[in-house]
């Protein structure tokens, strides 16, 4: 039987066709995966000109699960997945403060891709993403100590990719995007028994961020196949407007600054099935 070679991509996963699947003909083909993921994020925060406070710098190791699909016709293909991850741990101490904050955090992934096999193994792609962070922190009942944050980003990407046949039914790909996100992030810290609060939110933090990877597809059987994704990505969000209200008052805008810098390597274990 004819095998289709399809190839993940970066961390949305998207699809090349090799030479054999050119024929006018269509298909679905759906995936899960688990994963791993070491995902770093770094929030600083500016509030008086010149002076820099961490709120947050961490690092957590993160297993991942996803489903998506992709819909092939000839040269072209339609991709979408969704992501989920378990609670990651870390803690961090801002300067100044009595005890480090404990997070958990976890993330979501959804992306929708159009793809194009320009040449041979030589295919570009294009589409539209949404990131999502949450995070959950615990202090010391002299500080703040209940903090509740949310990272959200949204924008679209292009890349292009190469693969390069391995045997009869391997191959190996190498690839590269680029994204225009715009993050925002929303968050309130409850003092002990609750007894005072603070919220802040903040939106219009634009980014542009690169993601590396690589994969190795093969087939189990004739309809059956695995791939191996290894990919790397980072991002730095400026820019963001920030909003604040204490006790639940109204918000009002600030000049405070802030920064997001995110980044993330990870592995991906996939098994796929050619309708």
């Amino acid at each position: 039987m004819k095998k289709k070679i399809i190839v993940s991509l970066l961390s949305v996963p998207c699809f090349l066709l090799s030479q054999n699947g050119f024929a006018m003909e269509a298909s679905f083909i759906p995936r899960a995966n688990i994963g791993y993921s070491y995902y770093s994020i770094m929030w600083r925060e500016v509030q008086i000109p010149e002076q820099s406070i961490t709120v947050a710098d961490l690092g957590v190791n993160l297993l991942t699960g996803s489903i998506g699909g992709t819909v092939t016709l000839d040269k072209f293909y339609i991709d979408t997945y969704v992501q989920q991850s378990m609670d990651g741990s870390d803690d961090y101490q801002i300067e100044g403060w009595r005890q480090p904050i404990d997070w958990d955090v976890n993330i979501f992934d959804f992306s929708v891709a159009l793809g194009y096999n320009v040449w041979k193994g030589l295919a570009v792609y294009g589409g539209w993403k949404r990131h999502e962070t949450a995070m959950d922190g615990y202090g010391s009942s002299s500080d703040w100590p209940n903090w509740d944050y949310e990272f959200d980003t949204e924008g679209w990407f292009t890349g292009v990719s190469y693969g390069v046949p391995i045997g009869e039914a391997n191959l190996l790909s190498f690839n590269v995007a680029y994204a225009w996100l715009e993050g925002a992030f929303k968050g309130t810290q409850l003092s002990t028994k609750g007894r005072s609060s603070r919220a802040f939110q903040a939106d219009e933090g634009d980014s542009g961020g690169v993601t590396i990877g690589a994969a190795w597809k093969g087939y189990l059987t004739d309809l059956l196949s695995y791939s191996v994704t290894v990919d790397w990505y980072a991002y730095s969000y400026e820019d963001f407007q920030h909003n604040y209200s204490k006790n639940g008052e109204a918000f009002y805008q600030t000049d405070w600054t802030n920064t997001v810098d995110e980044e993330a390597m990870s592995c991906r274990f996939t098994i796929s099935y050619d309708l």
